[in-house]
């Protein structure tokens, strides 16, 4: 006899995760994450410099509440420079 919908159980709703693991962008070698559906660049990868970084996002994270102020002005181009020097 064929289960009718409503005698399935319903799927477990996942909780969004605002933690993301450190990632190596491949093209660039730079460490990044992805937090609230963008990438945040931390420095050069394996570096104590995006060690340090990805500790600050986590601390800022957990401070605003899974969620970051992301500043609009700033540039791929500043990320990028702040990230290799």
């Amino acid at each position: 006899m064929p289960r009718r919908m409503s005698d399935r159980s319903p799927k477990p709703t996942l909780k969004p995760n605002p933690v993301r693991q450190l990632r190596r962008h491949r093209g660039s070698g730079f460490a990044y994450t992805r937090v609230n559906g963008r990438d945040v660049y931390l420095g050069g990868w394996g570096s104590p410099k995006a060690q340090r970084a990805y500790a600050e996002l986590l601390d800022e994270l957990a401070r605003f509440g899974g969620v970051l102020p992301f500043n609009e002005a700033t540039t791929t181009t500043e990320m990028v420079l702040d990230c290799w020097t």
